[in-house]
Formats: structure tokens, sequence, C-alpha cells
């Protein structure tokens, strides 16, 4: 369906002459055509030949069926119209054609596309991190992680992906752990844990995490507990994006940011719109507070008429950030921040990243 705005109107020769874009539609495509600045209408499809002439009397109103030639719309009389009248023209616009490579979208820049009703267009997507439907990203070849230290990595773009499967290799070291976490920004606000795995010399020196929800961002901590040995460490994500899909980028919801919530209180949200996802990672993080308690409630509609709890994490001093995907989503979220400290208040931030 396509609204055409590339039309001049000659009030006095009862014709509309649609723009070049437009100029082989044929009658059969016309939905709908309406006299905007006069609030009348001048055709539709589902009545084509109805009395809708703009005379005073009704009476003399007669049908305005209409003729179309060479891109020209002809119709009754339109003497009481303007040629500066705006006009809405509402037709079925034909399909159009998408074939091999022409436009490119980069990493880091949405783009909007438009398409006319007669122009076959070529599309590329590339993303510098992400080729073709499954791409490998190296993290790590052969880094040496001294003994008795952490190494940790900056942010692995993981958007648009749609599963992830995490190869970690350890050589030397025999008390390896390798703790990945997810967020849904580049600076890793929320780093939450998404997968671990202890690697040693003798039994384990290889493992695979797997992600069937990813996050936008992965980071790394390559923990050496070994105090005798350093640590040789490899690491790959092999990324796949859908073959019947490309989406936009994932998207991040920010549902409170630096939130108070006062000494044995609850802090409720309103209702936060999660329709057409295919999956959520809610993202929790909390300060001060020692007793935190953060409440997802899922529903159908916003006035949240039916709640059930979706998610649940408990929050204090020790474990302070979580998030978790949710792959069969509701309509809305509900968020309830419950301080169960009664000396400290809580410091919240909560984000949904919605794929």
């Amino acid at each position: 369906m396509t609204v055409v705005t590339d039309y001049t109107l000659n009030a006095a020769t009862s014709q509309i002459t649609l723009g070049t874009d437009f100029a082989s539609t044929t009658i059969e495509q016309i939905l709908e055509i309406r006299n905007i600045t006069k609030n009348c209408e001048i055709y539709t499809c589902k009545n084509p030949s109805a009395r809708r002439l703009f005379a005073d009397d009704p009476a003399e109103r007669v049908g305005i069926d209409i003729s179309l030639a060479l891109g020209v719309i002809s119709f009754y009389d339109s003497t009481v119209m303007a040629d500066t009248d705006e006009i809405f023209i509402h037709i079925d616009s034909p399909d159009v054609n998408i074939t091999n490579s022409s436009l490119v979208i980069d990493s880091t820049t949405p783009v909007s596309v438009s398409v006319d009703n007669t122009t076959s267009i070529d599309v590329n997507v590339t993303n510098s991190n992400l080729v073709g439907l499954s791409d490998v990203l190296t993290v790590y070849t052969d880094e040496v992680v001294a003994l008795s230290t952490t190494t940790s990595s900056t942010a692995k773009d993981l958007r648009n992906v749609t599963y992830a499967d995490i190869y970690i290799k350890n050589a030397t070291s025999t008390n390896l752990t390798v703790n990945v976490y997810g967020s849904p920004d580049s600076a890793g606000t929320f780093k939450a844990l998404v997968g671990t795995t202890t690697l040693n010399a003798t039994t384990t020196t290889q493992d695979e995490i797997e992600l069937d929800s990813c996050p936008n961002y992965l980071f790394f901590d390559l923990v050496n507990s070994d105090s005798s040995n350093a640590a040789s460490v490899s690491i790959s994500v092999q990324r796949t994006v859908s073959a019947d899909v490309i989406r936009p980028y994932t998207d991040v919801l920010i549902v409170y940011s630096s939130e108070s919530v006062g000494t044995s209180s609850t802090t409720s949200s309103t209702g936060q719109d999660v329709r057409g996802a295919s999956f959520i990672i809610p993202y929790v993080k909390n300060a001060t507070s020692a007793d935190l308690t953060i409440n997802i409630y899922g529903s159908y509609d916003l006035a949240g008429t039916i709640k059930t709890l979706v998610r649940s994490y408990a929050l204090n001093t020790t474990t302070t950030q979580a998030g978790s995907p949710l792959t069969n989503c509701p309509n809305y979220l509900f968020f309830d921040l419950v301080n169960g400290d009664s000396s400290n208040a809580a410091t919240v931030d909560v984000s949904v990243q919605r794929g």
C-alpha cells in the first residue's frame, strides 16, 4: 500500500496528474482519493460511483466515477476545489523486487530505505564485524595470562546475532576460569554473567559455551588462579544470523537509571512495551542496598490487568548485577523494586534488551 505524494491537481479541468514514479498506475490500483483540505471524499474503490459531488444541495450531487489514462486521473467536477488543496491518494502498489547488492549498511549506523512503486533496488547488508550468515570473531589467540592474575577484554559485538558458540582453549595453567559477561551496551554499564568454565592442564583444556539469546556485547575475564604457571588462552566466537530474517540492531529500553528506592519500601514501574520481541534480556543493577529484590511481571495489556511473575532477582552486596534471557515474551513488562534493607536506600538501574 502506498500514499501518493507526488501529484498535481488542476481543479479547472477536474484532473490529477500523478508524478513520474506513479505514471504506470492502473485504475484497479486506486483505493481512495480524498480532499484533505475540504474534508470530503472524491473516490473510493468500495463504492466507485457513489453520489458525492461537493454541491450544497444534496439533490444536485451526482456520481463522480473516475477514469485514468497515462498517469492522469479525471473525475466529474472539481470546480469547488482549488489547485492548492491537499489531496490524499491511496494506491495498492505492486510488489518491489529486491536483488543483489548496492545498498551498504555499516556496523554502527542505522539507515532508512525508501522504495517507490516502480523501481527495483539492490540491497547488500554488511557489518565490519559480521559478514555472511555465520562468521568467526577471534577474541584471543594464545593470550598469555600471568600467574595469579586476571585479564579482561573490551566489548565484543554480538548485535543482531541469532545465536553464538564460544570456543575456549587453555594451555599450561592448571586452574584457569573464563567468565563471560553480557551487556546491552559497549560500555558494560550492565555486565551480567552469561557463562563460565574452568579449564586445567589435565582433565579439561577446551570447552564451549552456547548462547541461544545473545546480548548486544560480550566481555571476557580470564582468571588464572595458578600460582606457578602462566596461562595461554585462545577464544573464538562463532556468530550466526538466521538465513530467513534481517533485523535492525537489537535496541535497549531503559526502565530505570540510578533510581533511588527508600529503605524498606517498594517502587513499581508502569508497563514497558516489548511487543514483537523474539526474546528479551532484562538487566538489573543495585548499589548501596544489602537486600534488594527485583520482581519482573508480564502482562498482555498495558494496564496490567493480569500480571504474572516472569523473573525475580535478589541483589545484595555480593551480587549486584544480573540478567537472563526470556524467550516467550509478554506484550508488556512491569518491575517492582523491593528494598528490604531498613538502613540503606537502593540505587537501581534497569534496562531491557529487546531482540
